[in-house]
Order: C-alpha cells, then structure tokens, then sequence
C-alpha cells in the first residue's frame, strides 16, 4: 500500500496590523524590478494526506511586506524614500532611480 503525506506552504493577504506602519504605496520591488504597491501577507503551513489538506494549520509566520506583482517578500529594514516622487527603495543609494533627486531616510 502507498501512503502520500507533505508540508506545503501558502501565503494569504492580510489587512494592515496593528502596530505596522503602513505599507510604502510606491515601490522598486528587488525581485521583478517593477513600481509598485506592497500588501502585507502571512506564510502558513499545512499538512496534507493522500492530496487532502488537514484542516490544522502546522505554522504561521509573523505579517510580512510583499511585492502585488510578484508577491516576493520586502524587507522594510531598509527602506529609502525620494523627497521628491515617492518612490521607496530597498537598497542604498545617494539618488533616486525614478527621478534622480537625493533620497531621504524613512
């Protein structure tokens, strides 16, 4: 007899925690390198047997920033925001990729 079981792991959008700050509206994603909005998400684990899902859930991780395109997790540890456009940034730099102007620290 062959007994199929597994771990899988999903992500789920959730509303703004309490005590987050909101997520930056305008964005250099790292991972695909688009403009766009972030949404906060949570990663949860399940287990499944014989390719049904149990109803328990084997982990959750703590609310995460997350690129809307391509869903990749943001590290806000480091976030850069333009004086001028808006646009945050990830990664440290004196000027802004979008408009070229100096940067300020959020």
């Amino acid at each position: 007899m062959l007994w199929i079981c597994g771990c899988e792991e999903r992500s789920k959008k959730i509303d703004n925690p309490r005590d987050y700050p909101r997520p930056p509206e305008r964005i250099l994603c790292p991972s695909c390198g688009d403009v766009t909005s972030t949404v906060y998400k949570k990663s949860y684990g399940r287990f499944w047997f014989c390719f049904i899902p149990c109803c328990c859930k084997t982990s959750a991780s703590d609310p995460y920033l997350a690129c809307i395109n391509c869903g990749q997790h943001i590290n806000p540890i480091t976030m850069n925001a333009c004086k001028n456009c808006g646009l945050t940034t990830t990664f440290k730099s004196n000027n802004c990729p979008s408009c070229g102007q100096p940067k300020d620290r959020l």
